[in-house]
């Protein structure tokens, strides 16, 4: 194997385990979701919102379950970035697809080891036992899957029009977009919020995760202005 072969196997590789993490973040939190739901619907003591809100916490590393807020958008943003190379856009939509497949094989793999560690955070937040309620993981999985491929979407059009110093390839992104955030307004503007708040009142997780965005946007404009694509 060649060493540019292998550095493409390497950052495909990559680029499936930050799949991986993205959805597995969704997936850990299906049950805990239907518990939300079933509660929004019932004459439970329990209020839906803040349950939901937790998930919703929860897939994006703010429910004290990650170093760094959006820990799946940031190591996407990195191996997405990282894999696009000076390859046909056909290409790039089936290896994209590809590894979007792998890492959701991977998710589901591991996701009873985040539903475990989800519910027990759960259980301490609000002080009961969270009963198992069935709920179709495809349906987790395929909002899970529809964020990652359009952040990925935004990631390499971003790339491409800074290497090619055009708007053109960002053309693309609105088409994937507009259906997403119609679909999760509630937890776009739930989240923003919260990050807010919490940065507001100098949580050090808050305002490192705030950090890390220009740091890391620095990073990766530096590594592409010597690339070609």
């Amino acid at each position: 194997m060649t060493t540019d072969r292998l550095r493409a196997t390497s950052l495909w590789l990559a680029l499936v385990a930050a799949d991986a993490l993205f959805l597995w973040m969704f997936l850990s939190v299906v049950q805990l979701e239907a518990i939300g739901h079933a509660a929004g619907g019932s004459s439970e003591t329990w209020n839906a919102r803040p349950i939901l809100q937790f998930v919703a916490d929860w897939r994006h590393g703010m429910a004290g379950n990650s170093p760094i807020y959006m820990p799946g958008f940031f190591a996407l943003a990195a191996a997405a970035w990282y894999w696009t190379q000076a390859q046909s856009l056909p290409r790039l939509v089936v290896q994209g697809l590809l590894a979007l497949g792998a890492g959701g094989c991977i998710a589901c793999l591991a996701a009873p080891i985040g539903e475990a560690a989800a519910t027990a955070a759960f259980e301490r937040t609000f002080g009961v036992n969270a009963a198992r309620i069935t709920s179709p993981v495809w349906q987790a999985g395929l909002v899970g899957a529809y964020t990652a491929a359009c952040w990925t979407v935004f990631v390499v059009a971003s790339k491409k029009a800074l290497v090619q110093r055009s708007f053109r390839p960002f053309a693309v992104v609105p088409i994937p977009y507009v259906a997403l955030v119609l679909t999760r307004t509630w937890s776009v503007n739930g989240l923003l919020a919260t990050w807010c708040l919490r940065a507001a009142d100098s949580d050090p997780i808050a305002v490192g995760s705030l950090v890390a965005i220009p740091v890391l946007t620095a990073i990766l404009v530096k590594t592409a202005r010597h690339q070609g694509l």
